[in-house]
């Protein structure tokens, strides 16, 4: 029985000496991991302290991005060949 007792010790050191290494392990992470600074804001929030001059950006970008989207939709099938 001391045989399996030994055994036991010795897996159970082992065990111990992970564990400590892995509590170093997160320690150290923990320390080399930038921390935010300041108020984090959300995106709605964001978006709602938004000036409305950039609300009308934004939709004056968005009907822009319509026409080009027709015009590229235009010369696409003018120039690509019709499957038969």
């Amino acid at each position: 029985m001391s045989h399996y007792e030994q055994q036991l010790r010795a897996k159970s050191d082992e065990l111990s000496v992970q564990k400590r290494e892995a509590n170093k392990i997160r320690e150290v992470m923990a320390r080399a991991t930038p921390t935010k600074t300041g108020p984090v804001e959300s995106p709605a929030v964001v978006a709602a302290a938004a000036t409305p001059s950039t609300a009308v950006d934004v939709q004056t970008l968005r009907e822009e991005l319509l026409k080009k989207t027709e015009v590229i939709k235009k010369l696409e099938s003018m120039i690509t060949p019709k499957k038969t």
